[in-house]
This record gives C-alpha cells, sequence and structure tokens, in this order.
C-alpha cells in the first residue's frame, strides 16, 4: 500500500505542476499583445488590469513587478516595498541575465530550449523595449528629479544602464551562484503555517466524535496562481469508543486517542486583491489511526536466519480532503486565514481494523501563515 500511496502522490504533484506551468503560458501569451499596445497607449488603468490578471495566473513575475515599479514611479505612489521585494527575490540579476541573452545571436534558440527561464515572455520582446523606453524617459524628466535614489537606481537598472545600477546601488544581494542560461531563479518565497481547529464525523458515526486539531504546513508564496503544500494534522480524538483490531490472528480491544495526516495537496488562487485570497485545495496523504500495538514479524538477517522482531502496528489508510481557504494578508510576511475542508478516509483498507468507521469528516481550522 505504500508504495502505491508513494506513486498516487508523486502523479497528484506532478499533475497540479505540469498544469499549473501550462497554464500560465497560455495566459501570457493571450495577453501580451493586448499588453504591449497599452504600453504605448500609456493607459494606466488598462495596465493595472493586465497586471492583475497576469499575476493571478503566474504569480508575480520579474516583468510585472518591473512594470509596477515603473508605474509607480510614473504615479508619484510609493515604491519601497515593490523595490525591497524586487531585490531580495534577486529579480536584478534575472534582468540582467534576460537583457544578456537577449543581445547574443542565438537569443531565439535559447529561449526556444527553456521559455520557462523567460517567464514565457521572448527575449526582444518590444515590452521590453517599452520599459527601457520609460525608465529613460523618467530619468531625464525635469518632472521627476525629485525621484529618490533608490527609484533612480532602479531606473538605471531598467533602462540597461548596467554600470550606473551596480556602481549606485547601495543593496546588492551577494552572489550564491552565477545565473546561468536556460537557469530559472527562484521567484517566490515559501510559507510555514501553524494550525488549529476541529475535525468532526459527517453524520452517524459510532467510533469517533467531533475532536481539535493541530498541524503544520509548508506551502508555495502566494505570489504564485498554483500553490502546493505539505503538511501535518494530529487529531486528539475525544471520548473514542473502542475499535477491534487484528494483531497475530489475535483480536484485540483498543480505545484510540490521536489520528495523524501527512500528505500534500494543491490548488489554484480564484481571487486575490492583495489582501483576501481565496484558495480551493485538494490533498491526498496518509492517514494513521495510533493504537500503541506492536506485533511480531519474521525476517532474515544477513546470515539467513530467520529472526523476529517487534514493530508498531498502527491502522492506515488513504485520505482525501476538498476544501477552500480564505487568506487575510495582515502585513508584510504575515498572513492569517481559516479553512473548510470534507474528508473521505477509508479506514477499510486496512484488513486488520475488524471493526466499522464512517469514512466522511469535515473539518475547520484557523491558522497564521508566514512567509520566508
Amino acid at each position: 500500500m505504500k508504495t502505491i500511496l508513494l506513486t498516487l502522490l508523486m502523479v497528484f504533484f506532478h499533475f497540479f505542476t505540469v498544469y499549473a506551468q501550462n497554464s500560465c503560458e497560455r495566459m501570457t501569451s493571450s495577453l501580451l499583445p493586448n499588453f504591449r499596445d497599452n504600453l504605448i497607449k500609456n493607459d494606466y488603468n488598462r495596465i493595472q488590469n493586465f497586471l492583475n490578471t497576469w499575476q493571478a495566473a503566474c504569480g508575480e513575475q520579474e516583468i510585472i513587478l518591473r512594470t509596477k515599479i515603473i508605474y509607480a514611479i510614473i504615479q508619484h505612489n510609493n515604491t519601497a516595498e515593490f523595490v525591497e521585494r524586487y531585490v531580495n527575490l534577486l529579480y536584478d540579476r534575472r534582468l540582467m541575465q534576460r537583457f544578456d541573452d537577449a543581445a547574443t545571436h542565438d537569443y531565439q534558440v535559447r529561449y526556444a530550449s527553456n521559455p520557462a527561464a523567460y517567464d514565457f515572455v521572448p527575449l526582444r520582446h518590444p515590452i521590453d523595449s517599452l520599459l527601457k523606453i520609460k525608465a529613460h524617459a523618467l530619468l531625464h524628466s525635469t518632472s521627476y528629479n525629485h525621484i529618490s535614489d533608490q527609484e533612480r537606481n532602479m531606473l538605471y537598472l531598467f533602462a540597461d544602464r548596467f554600470e550606473n545600477y551596480t556602481s549606485t546601488s547601495e543593496k546588492i544581494p551577494p552572489a550564491t551562484s552565477t545565473p546561468k542560461h536556460g537557469t530559472p531563479i527562484d521567484r517566490s518565497s515559501h510559507t510555514f503555517g501553524v494550525h488549529v481547529g476541529a475535525f468532526s464525523p459527517l453524520g452517524k458515526n459510532n467510533i469517533f466524535r467531533t475532536s481539535p486539531t493541530l498541524g503544520i504546513s509548508f506551502m508555495r508564496g502566494l505570489d504564485y496562481t498554483f500553490i502546493y503544500e505539505i503538511a501535518y494534522k494530529l487529531t486528539i480524538q475525544s471520548s473514542p469508543e473502542n475499535i477491534e483490531v487484528d494483531l497475530n490472528d489475535e483480536v484485540r480491544i483498543i480505545s484510540p486517542t490521536t489520528t495523524h495526516f501527512l500528505g500534500v495537496g494543491g490548488g489554484f488562487k480564484v481571487f486575490d486583491d492583495g489582501k483576501f485570497t481565496v484558495l480551493p485545495k485538494l490533498k491526498l496523504g496518509l492517514g494513521i489511526i495510533y493504537t500503541g500495538l506492536t506485533e511480531t514479524e519474521s525476517y532474515f538477517d544477513d546470515n539467513g536466519f530467520e529472526n523476529t522482531r517487534e514493530a508498531m502496528r498502527n491502522i492506515n489508510t488513504l485520505q482525501t480532503s476538498v476544501g477552500c481557504s480564505l487568506v487575510w494578508h495582515l502585513r508584510k510576511k504575515m498572513f492569517i486565514g481559516v479553512e473548510g475542508n470534507y474528508h473521505y478516509v477509508p479506514y477499510g483498507w486496512d484488513s486488520k481494523l475488524l471493526s466499522p468507521i464512517s469514512s466522511h469528516y469535515g473539518s475547520v481550522e484557523l491558522f497564521s501563515v508566514f512567509s520566508f
């Protein structure tokens, strides 16, 4: 069963990753022509709408954040948060690599070999030229001679004046590795979450009752549209009834006090306005009833002699769930939220479990999430 479960988890993760990448590529291809036209027209509202749609499909990519910084300067808005994120994500290095690759004679071959490394925006695309022109114009406009040193430094970068950028930059991240052609730099932070809530049977259940649950999670950053997650959940059973377990052909009666879940999940954002995010999810993993029992099993040592050893005997099953999270961005890297799920747990999969247990459950959780 463990081999089958591992295979299912790998297939599940691969399916959602490929689907998310294909969705981003299609969305980028469809947006680029109109986005270019609106950059030419300098239609601020339309540009913002395009950026929001683009980010919802692909996450906050370098070219999206570059455009946000330029138009924040044009609108005389505060750019500090955008600039900090841009530099911390090493997008300056990513842009330098992009412009360097675009200057080569085989730029089309480089792009075709790995479009994802360039966020599915072809090298030498007119959008790059338009943003360079806007950055250059801002640097030489008398209407913007009071921009901050930090903003002027970013405009040097966007205008392809790298020597000015590197000589005046107050904060350039130390090089951990030299970006290579076709190797995308990590574009997003990840998150660590702490969960607390209640896990309850749906309908009649002769074994379990509504119980508190605790958990932790490791999740992809919320800048992306497709979010994957690794989670562990512990449920402390409230006054469970006894169950019968087959242990070495002997019926044992236990009262389980805890159940566990370890698995992976994935979901797509359906709404994100920067403050609130709505994220439907699907999860798959290993569900365990801790019994505290051990059983004797045989094995052969290196010399071919048969020996016995004591091994833990828990009740294992596959657990699936579908649900939805509402996440509220509190400040900087801190989020809180609420999540509801429906769980299907077919306990009958484990032949050692003799007592029938209902498979249908629901849960509600509150959680705090921290980006890093």
